[in-house]
């Protein structure tokens, strides 16, 4: 019997990813992925019992990696957000870097896909609960730790990181649900940024 390797495993999500963008979720068969991936159908399935876990991993991988990529932006020096006057500035990176991941090609190529027909309701609640809601707490604790450092004003934090997901995607959304979505430059990016945060500010300050 082969023995199962991580270095296989993240190949066939490399193949997977690749295809299902270039095929999308409905027409892509799983022989399309072993092709890509060099390797034979059972060994696919060794690794993958069906097409909706390996699009749900595909997925989920990408948005555990860009969480912490967008994440890490408050960790930088000058960003601290416990020290007065820098919660402004870090929460305006912060959500730069949020919306350069979230409207990157693509990220919204495979956002569009799990929210495509083909894709199973059960993918797309796997993806919601593994995915969005898990960013959303990891978004609702930072937003506690300014709570507790009296820099916004004592409410839910769960509702007040929905808030700002919301504001900071309020300009683009419904123009990448209705496909009219140019690509955004970091300048618009960066604008929207600012204005969804002083909007979350005037709300949420202390």
């Amino acid at each position: 019997m082969r023995v199962k390797t991580e270095s296989k495993r993240l190949e066939i999500l490399e193949a997977a990813t690749s295809v299902f963008l270039e095929q999308g979720y409905e027409r892509t068969q799983m022989a399309h992925i072993s092709d890509r991936a060099q390797c034979s159908k059972g060994t696919l399935y060794s690794y993958f019992a069906s097409k909706d876990e390996l699009f749900f991993e595909v997925v989920l991988g990408k948005a555990e990696h860009d969480t912490q990529h967008v994440f890490s932006e408050i960790a930088l020096p000058g960003a601290r957000l416990g020290t007065p006057g820098s919660m402004e500035p870090a929460l305006c990176a912060f959500g730069t870097r949020f919306l350069q991941t979230l409207y990157a090609p693509g990220y919204q190529a495979l956002r569009r896909l799990a929210l495509s027909d083909g894709a199973s309701a059960e993918v797309r609640s796997s993806v919601y609960h593994n995915g969005i809601a898990r960013y959303q707490m990891q978004l609702a604790t930072l937003l506690q730790q300014l709570m507790q450092c009296g820099l916004l004003r004592q409410a839910d934090a769960q509702v007040a990181a929905a808030h700002l997901r919301a504001l900071l995607e309020s300009e683009l959304l419904m123009k990448f649900l209705m496909g009219v979505l140019e690509q955004p430059s970091t300048a618009v990016l960066e604008a929207a940024a600012q204005r969804a945060v002083a909007v979350f500010v005037a709300a949420y300050g202390a």
